[in-house]
Order: C-alpha cells, then sequence, then structure tokens
C-alpha cells in the first residue's frame, strides 16, 4: 500500500542519491539472508508462553513504527533526526517486521495440514505433502492477486492523498495481523 507513496516521497523530498538507494536496497535485503535463523528462534523461543503470537504481534509491531517513522517524516512532525536518516530507521524496521511476519506465517501454513486422519492414524506420507504442497500454491496465488489489487490502490492512494496519509493508511496491514493474533484461537504454545 505504501511502495508508491514512499518511491514517490524518496525522489520528491529526499537527498538520497541513486547510489544511496541502491545500497540502501542491498542492506535492506541482507536481513533475508537470516530467516532460517529467525525460524529456529520462532520454533524454539517461546516468548509468554508462545511461539507465534506474540512474533505476530512483534513483527507487526516492528512494521508499524517503521510506517509511524516514516509518516512523522514525510509530514515534517520528526525532527530529532533527518527525513534521509527516518528513512533509512524506517526500512530497517519494516524489514525485520516482515521477516519475521514471514517466518510465523511460513510455520503456521504447514501446521494448517492435518497429519492424522478422522480416525486417528497417521496419513500417508505422500497425502500430507501434496496438502502442504496445495497449500503453498494457494497462499501464492493469494499473494499473487493481492500484491496485483494492492499495487492499484497504491497508485490511486499516493496520487490522491498526501504522502504521509497513504504510510498511516498503511498501519491497517499490521493492525489486521495484530488483530488476527488475538482472535484466531491458537493453541498457548503454538
Amino acid at each position: 500500500i505504501t511502495a508508491v507513496a514512499d518511491s514517490f516521497w524518496v525522489k520528491k523530498s529526499l537527498t538520497l542519491t541513486p547510489a544511496d538507494l541502491a545500497s540502501l536496497a542491498v542492506w535492506l535485503q541482507l536481513p533475508w539472508s537470516v530467516k532460517m535463523v529467525v525460524s529456529e528462534i520462532v520454533d524454539c523461543v517461546a516468548i509468554v508462553g508462545s511461539r507465534r503470537r506474540v512474533y505476530v504481534v512483534i513483527g507487526a509491531g516492528l512494521i508499524a513504527a517503521g510506517l509511524l517513522l516514516l509518516a512523522g517524516a514525510a509530514s515534517g512532525t520528526v525532527t530529532a533526526v533527518s527525513p534521509e536518516r527516518a528513512y533509512v530507521i524506517a526500512q530497517l524496521l519494516v524489514v525485520a517486521g516482515g521477516i519475521i511476519q514471514e517466518v510465523v506465517a511460513d510455520a503456521m501454513s504447514a501446521e494448517v495440514v492435518a497429519r492424522a486422519g478422522a480416525d486417528g492414524l497417521p496419513r500417508a506420507a505422500a497425502d500430507v505433502d501434496r496438502d502442504l504442497a496445495m497449500v503453498q500454491v494457494l497462499a501464492r496465488l493469494g499473494y499473487s492477486i493481492g500484491a496485483f489489487l494492492v499495487g492499484w490502490l497504491a497508485g490511486l492512494l499516493a496520487e490522491a492523498l498526501p504522502y504521509h496519509v497513504v504510510f498511516l493508511i498503511g498501519l491497517v496491514v499490521p493492525a489486521v495481523s495484530i488483530a488476527g493474533a488475538l482472535i484466531v484461537g491458537l493453541p498457548v504454545e503454538a
């Protein structure tokens, strides 16, 4: 939702050069290389008795903090740091939150497939693998359709609204994540 406004704001208001942006892009991709480490932490380290719900909230909180910082920098209300520095910090927060959210989503997508049949007996490995593959296909299909629709919406919003307002609208995404984590009945240990 915020990517188009982000691009226009960077070009219009910030003094980052193309080289600065390319360097930042490399640094923003680097945390994805430790995604497997984050996955192990999410699977093994329970926080307040939770290995899923708390991490969803942490990830959403980091994304929300990044979006709030972007909105504050774009509106001129954040003055403690330069807009360029605020932009870099905000992007790092959003990436960190996104990694945590994706790791939890990956872990939970594997948990939705039943390992035992209605009779309580273990299902055949081939059947479980087929169902897991279908979950992944449906997730990617849903993601692709959502990305297309959100891209269209992002263009409309960036054209019609001030950039800081678009960044604030982006807070809907972490709010939905937090609401889902609080509403969905996950087992206590999950």
